[in-house]
């Protein structure tokens, strides 16, 4: 169905929302632990979606995201944190396609992936 790589530095967010992905058709092409390897990641892997958390190290989601952007402009980008709204509208400014919460669950964030890549709008959980 699509590729996609996964930003974020907590390694069991990563394996959580990977094991749903492929689940539901979806190929984690990648990993990346901070936005730094994100950007690389991306530039190497043209994932066609980045889940993307904000706070990590070295470099935060929000500063990682023009910079992924500039890399693979047709890639759909999802925001996967526990910020605050102030920051999800940041996101969805900056490009973001969508904003997930982390209190939503890895299931929700997985439905929303598939409805982006289908072309379908965010069904709230």
């Amino acid at each position: 169905m699509a590729t996609v790589l996964l930003v974020d530095d907590e390694p069991s967010v990563r394996e959580v929302v990977r094991l749903y992905a492929e689940a539901n058709g979806l190929t984690v092409v990648g990993e990346a632990v901070n936005g730094r390897e994100g950007v690389d990641l991306t530039a190497r892997l043209q994932p066609d979606v980045i889940v993307l958390d904000h706070e990590m190290p070295e470099m935060t989601g929000l500063d990682a995201l023009p910079r992924i952007r500039r890399r693979a402009p047709n890639a759909v980008i999802v925001f996967y944190t526990g910020g605050t709204a102030g920051i999800a509208e940041h996101a969805l400014a900056m490009g973001a396609a969508a904003y997930v919460t982390k209190n939503e669950s890895p299931k929700a964030l997985v439905q929303t992936v598939v409805a982006l890549v289908l072309g379908r709008p965010r069904v709230a959980p």
